[in-house]
């Protein structure tokens, strides 16, 4: 029981950091457009040589020198980038490591996951980079994943479902079984997961969990599945459109003996830390590996029976398989935790943020964490003068309950991650780390425990963005938090999975050639 699993993410606050949209300008970075998108109106590259006479960007300029206020340049906005002219002649720009906006319906809209009744009585988020299809019950597919290329993917209950209770993101089939709810949640990036709630010893019972069955269907994707049980979707060219980390079950235990720390540890979760529920289990809970097992029509299901049925179980029981899909092809993330060093979580948000730092009150994976973040720079030009360039972090959660105290954070720039199954190598996780290319700097961070609020944390990084400007297509950074074992751990935060770059730079105009006079220059 138990083994090496992860504790589960919070999917209903998954991304709630990246549903803001800074207008201060971005990177018009290459990312294919969202499946709702009017995909003629996305740009496909961004200010990459001197502004043209008549182009956006000069329209855009003159217009901000003209009121005084800065200007979206409204052609190179992306789903992930802005470009800003500003009053002075100057542009300034952000770029964000995954979607924050899609198009629909011939403007941009705020990612949002709140579920909306299509006409033909399935469910829908409002807006996602990734589309996402839920069951309005009966007898079709569960949930229909579409990403931004139009591939498919699907699951399919393997009995009758109820109509959904729909609340937000989240849709909860009563009854599947007798005494059995299935809860499902999508996030704001077209991530999906179904969480089966087993109330009771006697829904337990039921023969039926003990082999779960989801009958699954793709249109130009192949599911595989490796041995830690983490199930990819891929592109006949090999590309990575959605990952499902290997599935966890927990019980509703709780230990009378948890420290304090433990109790409020993720305190700003939307449900008390000291209680399993959906959203993940509790200090205490009994934490189980699902098995798995995927052929070309279906995905298999083997949950821990000592978990489900076990002399020890508190009920409710949470069986919890989770298909996040990969939004950007170059802006990514990933977490590597000492406890779990053969882990791979790529592109898989953990509750809450991405931890940095030792932590030692998870059930599963505590020890030294450390984050790595990728963000696209393929559009920078090298003829881009930068005056300034700024990484903007959030810190989400800290466990210091001393809300005035610091702790350090280091910023290192690194070698890129490598996504499973990559030819390129194995895996990052925690014996796969990329290389350290430059320790750039520590800041001390205050504490974002419960009551002291989120915090913003920047660092300059113009050095950084003039080195990989029309050289590198993406900058790779990690951070690093306090990694004594000898204190109480006090120094372990999280950070949001969505940081971003502001920049501000100048494009020179070209060096004048073929000159000549009017008239002609006569000689004496």
């Amino acid at each position: 029981m138990g083994g090496t699993a992860r504790l589960r993410r919070k999917r209903r606050r998954l991304l709630s950091h990246a549903a803001s949209i800074v207008t201060a300008g971005v990177l018009a970075l290459a990312i294919a457009g969202p499946a709702q998108a009017d995909d003629s109106v996305l740009p496909s590259d961004g200010v990459t040589g001197p502004v043209a006479p008549g182009g956006p960007e000069q329209s855009a300029q003159q217009q901000a020198e003209q009121t005084g206020q800065p200007v979206v340049v409204d052609a190179l906005t992306t789903t992930t980038t802005e470009t800003v002219a500003q009053p002075d002649g100057t542009f300034s720009l952000t770029s964000y490591t995954s979607p924050v906006r899609v198009r629909k319906d011939n403007s941009w809209r705020a990612v949002d996951a709140t579920l909306q009744a299509n006409q033909d009585g399935t469910y829908s988020p409002a807006a996602t980079p990734a589309g996402v299809v839920l069951s309005g019950g009966g007898t079709g597919p569960l949930a229909t994943l579409t990403d931004q290329s139009g591939h498919l993917l699907s699951y399919t209950f393997p009995f009758t479902l109820p109509a959904p209770q729909v609340s937000g993101a989240t849709a909860l089939y009563p009854e599947v079984f007798p005494g059995v709810d299935l809860q499902t949640a999508v996030t704001d990036q077209g991530g999906f997961s179904e969480v089966l709630v087993v109330k009771d010893a006697d829904a337990a019972s039921d023969a039926r969990l003990l082999s779960l069955r989801f009958g699954a269907a793709t249109t130009g994707l192949t599911l595989t599945a490796d041995d830690a049980g983490d199930i990819a979707a891929r592109t006949a060219d090999g590309d990575l459109t959605y990952i499902a980390p290997s599935p966890l079950m927990w019980d509703s235990s709780h230990s009378a003996t948890a420290t304090a720390q433990a109790r409020v540890e993720e305190a700003t979760a939307a449900e008390p830390a000291d209680a399993s529920s959906a959203s993940g289990p509790g200090p205490g809970a009994q934490v189980g590996q699902v098995d798995v097992a995927v052929s070309a029509d279906g995905v298999t299901l083997a949950p821990d029976t000592e978990v489900l049925r076990g002399s020890t179980t508190t009920y409710p029981v949470y069986i919890d398989p989770f298909t996040n899909p990969v939004t950007d092809t170059t802006g990514h993330y990933t977490v590597v935790q000492e406890s779990c060093a053969d882990a791979p979580q790529y592109d898989i948000p953990q509750d809450n943020g991405e931890g940095v730092g030792y932590q030692n009150f998870a059930n599963n994976c505590r020890g030294l964490e450390r984050s790595y973040y990728e963000i696209n720079t393929s559009n920078l030009d090298a003829r881009m003068q930068f005056t300034s360039a700024t990484l903007h972090l959030t810190e989400t959660y800290g466990s210091d309950h001393g809300c005035s105290n610091t702790w350090p954070v280091t910023l290192k720039a690194v070698k890129p991650i490598i996504p499973p199954k990559d030819p390129s190598g194995p895996a990052t996780d925690w014996n796969h780390q990329p290389g350290v290319i430059a320790t750039l700097a520590t800041a001390q961070v205050k504490s974002a425990a419960a009551g002291c609020g989120d915090r913003s944390v920047s660092f300059d990084v113009k050095g950084q963005i003039d080195a990989v400007a029309g050289i590198k297509d993406s900058w790779t950074f990690g951070l690093w938090g306090d990694e004594s074992k000898t204190d109480p751990n006090l120094g372990f935060m999280r950070f949001a999975i969505n940081p971003y770059i502001t920049a501000s730079f100048d494009i020179p105009p070209d060096a004048p050639s073929a000159l000549s006079t009017t008239p002609n220059s006569i000689n004496p």
